[in-house]
């Protein structure tokens, strides 16, 4: 190869190594093909420790310089996903960073609790963690496939069903909603059963819909209030949701979402 084709090639294969943590910030955005995308990107890497790497028929060269750098990048990329994947925050907002009051004594008084608030909310998401964990696997899964916290999901299912434990053969709500996540039969047609993984995803789907629904009505609100407006639009329909200041006040006990997100917490705080 001639020093003028080598060099060509070396800066091309420079310029296509800078992509690479493009596409593993593209890839890990979406909290999907993790494992692909990370597969993908050190192949390049750790061809390059053996003097370049080949593409049909021509043996790209990166300079020494540039392969450290990159190596770098790579592994700092990898300490930064590492963390991420760790705290499980998915991709709506970190729900330990949204304000909450916890529950109103309405919604206490069903445990017969004296107080309201955060340690009200705390207090009835311990009672549910033994059930609660029964479904953290299934709860994970979902959690993963649709890059929402399952520390979230956990709080709807204790606020709608308490881990089921409040349902009869799966329903509750006066027979209108099905499930771990109360699907209203009114609205959505409930699948499969009423502990299933299925029913999970189902209900997951939904909130994400309404955190959809209200990121549109609200451009302005940023993540973490949409992710909260999203979670009260899950109990009374984005319609109702008027203004963060009173995000609750047309939810059941006028404290949905604040509840649920304290709830949240805690579940996060036990591994969630």
């Amino acid at each position: 190869m001639s020093s003028h084709r080598q060099g060509a090639s070396e800066s091309s294969a420079d310029r296509q190594l800078l992509l690479l943590p493009l596409f593993f910030l593209l890839c890990n955005r979406n909290c999907t093909g993790l494992s692909v995308g990370l597969r993908d990107l050190l192949a390049p890497a750790v061809q390059i420790a053996e003097g370049g790497w080949q593409r049909g028929k021509e043996q790209h060269w990166v300079s020494e310089s540039s392969a450290a750098k990159m190596l770098a990048v790579v592994m700092s990329l990898c300490f930064a996903a590492s963390i991420g994947f760790s705290t499980g925050a998915g991709c709506f907002g970190n729900v330990m960073n949204v304000p909450t009051t916890g529950a109103s004594r309405r919604t206490a008084s069903q445990d017969k609790l004296k107080f309201s608030g955060v340690k009200a909310s705390e207090h009835m998401a311990a009672y549910d963690l033994k059930n609660m964990n029964k479904y953290k696997l299934k709860i994970e899964s979902v959690a993963r496939k649709l890059c929402m916290d399952a520390a979230v999901i956990a709080g709807i299912i204790s606020r709608e069903s308490r881990a089921g434990a409040v349902l009869r053969n799966g329903w509750g709500d006066n027979g209108n909603a099905f499930g771990l996540m109360q699907i209203d039969k009114r609205w959505h047609k409930p699948r499969g059963t009423w502990n299933s993984g299925e029913n999970i995803m189902q209900g997951t789907e939904i909130c994400i819909s309404m955190i959809k629904q209200i990121k549109k009505k609200f451009p302005s609100w940023s993540m973490t209030e949409q992710l909260k407006g999203g979670i009260a639009a899950y109990n009374a329909g984005p319609g109702n949701i008027k203004s963060f200041h009173e995000v609750d006040a047309r939810t059941t006990g006028q404290d949905y979402s604040n509840d649920v997100i304290a709830r949240a917490k805690y579940f996060k705080a036990k591994g969630y």
